[in-house]
C-alpha cells in the first residue's frame, strides 16, 4: 500500500512539472534581462483591488503581488519573486495562485463537478468543504496527498470560477480560504 501511494505521489510530481513547464513557457520571446530575484517575496501588509471583469470578481491581492494573464484566459497572483522566476524562466518551482473559468456544459452542480472533474485528475483523494463567501456558496477541494488545493464557485452570467493554489511545497484549503474572503462578484 505505501508503494502504491509512493507512486502516485511521484506521478503527481511529474504531472506538476510538466504543468510548471507549460506554465512557464508563456512568456513571449525577446530579448532576455537580467534576472532579479527570484526567490519568494512576503506579501506586503496592504493590499489592492483587482477586477477582473471577464470572470465577474475583483479581488484583494497584496499591493506588491502581480497578476499575468495566462495563455489558456486563466489569470496568476504571484509575489514579485515568482513573478521573476516566469519572466526569467527559473529552473525551480514556484507557488501560485490562478483564477480562471471552468467549462461546466452540463451545468453539474458544484459538487458533481469537483467529484467528477477533480478526483481522477489529481491522482489523490480529495476531501470537499462548503464555504459560504458573502452571497455566494464556494466549494472548497483539498487534495489530500497532492500539491493544490481548490475553491470553485457560480458567477451569474459568466460561469463557474475555479481558484487553484498549486506548489512543489505543502498547499492546503487554507490558502484557498485566504483570497476567498477578500473576493467579492462585481455587480
Amino acid at each position: 500500500m505505501k508503494l502504491q501511494n509512493q507512486i502516485k505521489r511521484i506521478g503527481v510530481i511529474l504531472s506538476l512539472i510538466f504543468i510548471f513547464d507549460a506554465a512557464l513557457n508563456v512568456t513571449p520571446s525577446v530579448a532576455q534581462e537580467k534576472c532579479g530575484n527570484t526567490e519568494p517575496v512576503e506579501a506586503s501588509k496592504t493590499n489592492k483591488t483587482v477586477e477582473l471583469k471577464k470572470i465577474g470578481i475583483k479581488i484583494k491581492i497584496p499591493s506588491n503581488f502581480r497578476t499575468l494573464l495566462r495563455n489558456d484566459g486563466s489569470i496568476s497572483i504571484l509575489d514579485p519573486g515568482s513573478f521573476e522566476a516566469v519572466r526569467c524562466k527559473a529552473p525551480h518551482g514556484l507557488y501560485y495562485f490562478n483564477i480562471k473559468l471552468l467549462p461546466n456544459p452540463k451545468k453539474l452542480s458544484l459538487v458533481e463537478l469537483a467529484r467528477t472533474s477533480y478526483s481522477t485528475a489529481l491522482g489523490a483523494p480529495i476531501k470537499l468543504h462548503n464555504y459560504r463567501q458573502k452571497n455566494t456558496q464556494a466549494l472548497v477541494i483539498d487534495a489530500q496527498g497532492a500539491y493544490g488545493a481548490y475553491g470553485i464557485f457560480n458567477v451569474p452570467r459568466k460561469g463557474t470560477v475555479e481558484m487553484s493554489a498549486v506548489c512543489d511545497c505543502e498547499v492546503d484549503k487554507k490558502d484557498i480560504i485566504r483570497y476567498l474572503e477578500v473576493t467579492e462578484l462585481i455587480k
